[in-house]
C-alpha cells in the first residue's frame, strides 16, 4: 500500500482506487476487491473467501448454528441482517 501524508487517519492508499484506509491491513483486505484473492477456504465445500469473517459466517450453512435471536419470540437466526428483517415484523 502507498502511504500519504495528507490525512493522519486515512494515510494507506489502495494501489487501484486510492480509497484512504487507517492502517495496511485495511487497505490489503480491501486490495481484494481489486485482485480477486480470496486466501480462505471452506474445509466442507471448498468456497473461498476474501475475509475470514466472511468464511466464518459461511460455515453457519454447514454448523447450523443461529447465534441471533429475537428478544420478542426468541426466534433464532444466522445471519444478524436475517434478525433486522424480522425485527420488522414486530414493529407492525
Amino acid at each position: 500500500p502507498r502511504e500519504t501524508g495528507n490525512s493522519k487517519e486515512k494515510r494507506f492508499l489502495c494501489m487501484f482506487c486510492n480509497k484512504g484506509f487507517s492502517c495496511p491491513q485495511k487497505v490489503e483486505i480491501h486490495q481484494r476487491v481489486h485482485t480477486g484473492e480470496k486466501p480462505f477456504s471452506c474445509t466442507q465445500c471448498h468456497k473461498r473467501f476474501a475475509q475470514a469473517c466472511d468464511l466464518k459466517r459461511h460455515q453457519r450453512v454447514h454448523t447450523g448454528e443461529k447465534p441471533y435471536s429475537c428478544p420478542q419470540c426468541d426466534k433464532r437466526f444466522s445471519h444478524q441482517h436475517h434478525l433486522k428483517r424480522h425485527m420488522k415484523v414486530h414493529a407492525r
